[in-house]
């Protein structure tokens, strides 16, 4: 049992703010949860931040040393048991970049466990106390049909350390997958995941490997037939309208879609165009006189 905060931080009675801060930081290294991986150190954490909480500021510091009872602050203080499930902070501002230093020296800790044979006894540790953080990327439709590498930059942990993070989007992926990022050399308590969201396109819907899209064609060239080009994810290409198409007709564009994610035959999806007939209007009499006489032909058409 600590008789007082002095004694939970080790430091004397006279010790200075800078011998106060010193003792914390070393506190922090040895029992902060996120960095202490095998044992429950919050309760512990939870006492010291208290203890340097009262002992770094001077009013507080100087009705503490007046307490002739003030071992029961360590004692009887059951308020710290109420808050084990939330985030621990760090009180003072010259310790902000604290936990960014720890991750490289965690990293060393866990670099001499291996170097014993230690690695497998770590990971299983931090495997049971592994937790996931997910954040948001934008790319585009051809992004996604072609793949591409992209630098995802992150503000990780409680004090906002900067990552850097390469991510790789495979060909093919489709919206809101998620991919695990290799944070390298960075050892971090937690799993980073990308979710890919696809920005929509103005040509084409996606339906999982294949394309959608509706193409538009004049009343004439339905009832003639004609060559018309038509937008593909790799480019312009014609298709042939044969006469008499009607609205609703869908033409299938084999191997136009998507590829399918994780094939290296390169095979792909199909693209698939629906037709719309546009109707004149505001015809002028010359038009409808056309048409009346079209009309008349096909109602008097012999066998």
């Amino acid at each position: 049992m600590y008789k007082d905060y002095y004694d939970l931080l080790g430091v004397d009675l006279n010790a200075s703010l800078k011998d106060i801060k010193q003792a914390y930081k070393r506190l922090v290294r040895q029992f902060h949860p996120e960095i202490n991986i095998y044992e429950d150190t919050t309760d512990k954490f939870l006492r010291i931040n208290q203890a340097y909480n009262i002992l770094s500021k001077h009013t507080l510091h100087s009705d503490y040393d007046r307490d002739p009872n003030r071992w029961f602050y360590i004692a009887n203080n059951s308020e710290l048991n109420t808050n084990r499930n939330v985030d621990i902070p760090l009180i003072e501002n010259d310790l902000n970049n604290l936990l960014s230093t720890e991750i490289s020296y965690f990293n060393n800790i866990l670099q001499g466990y291996m170097n014993r044979g230690l690695a497998s006894e770590v990971h299983h540790k931090l495997s049971e106390t592994r937790k996931s953080a997910e954040y948001p990327m934008e790319i585009t439709l051809e992004e996604s049909f072609n793949g591409i590498t992209k630098t995802l930059p992150i503000n990780y942990g409680i004090n906002g350390v900067r990552l850097n993070l390469t991510v790789t989007i495979p060909r093919g992926i489709e919206d809101g997958t998620k991919i695990l990022l290799n944070t390298g050399d960075i050892l971090v308590p937690e799993d980073i995941y990308v979710v890919v969201k696809i920005q929509p396109h103005r040509y084409f819907i996606r339906d999982g490997q294949n394309l959608h899209s509706k193409i538009s064609i004049d009343l004439v060239d339905s009832i003639l037939g004609t060559e018309i080009e038509i937008p593909t994810i790799t480019g312009n290409v014609l298709l042939n309208i044969p006469p008499g198409t009607q609205t609703g007709i869908v033409f299938r564009l084999s191997g136009k879609g998507m590829p399918i994610l994780g094939n290296n035959n390169h095979r792909a999806g199909n693209l698939y165009l629906s037709i719309s007939i546009n109707y004149p209007k505001n015809l002028s009499t010359e038009e409808k006189d056309l048409l009346l006489l079209l009309k008349y032909m096909q109602n008097n058409r012999t066998g």
